[in-house]
């Protein structure tokens, strides 16, 4: 039973693991900039605030299923807090949604 138990545990474990998205360290972030696999920070910046205008409040780089890409959380003016995804490589927006 224990055997068991423990097993599953470590199954699911495994598996949440797996799933989960990386997130990358500044230091990390850096490095991946300066060997040109991902864009300089501010460009990308730049490029969340033109699709939605306001104060970039945070901002995490996570690599997930092969891509990098940074997730911004933005203020507006009617300090409504939205959530704005952008890949780090093509500089392109993935996702913009308003967070609750």
């Amino acid at each position: 039973m224990k055997t068991t138990l423990l097993a599953t545990l470590l199954t699911v474990l495994a598996c949440s693991n797996v799933m989960a998205d990386d997130d990358i360290s500044p230091a990390q972030a850096k490095q991946l900039e300066e060997q040109g696999i991902i864009k300089p920070l501010a460009v990308l910046q730049a490029q969340a605030l033109k699709t939605k205008p306001g104060n970039i409040i945070r901002s995490e780089l996570e690599q997930d299923d092969g891509r990098y890409e940074y997730e911004f959380t933005i203020i507006d003016a009617q300090k409504a807090y939205w959530e704005v995804e952008v890949n780090a490589l093509t500089g392109v927006v993935t996702k913009m949604e308003l967070e609750d």
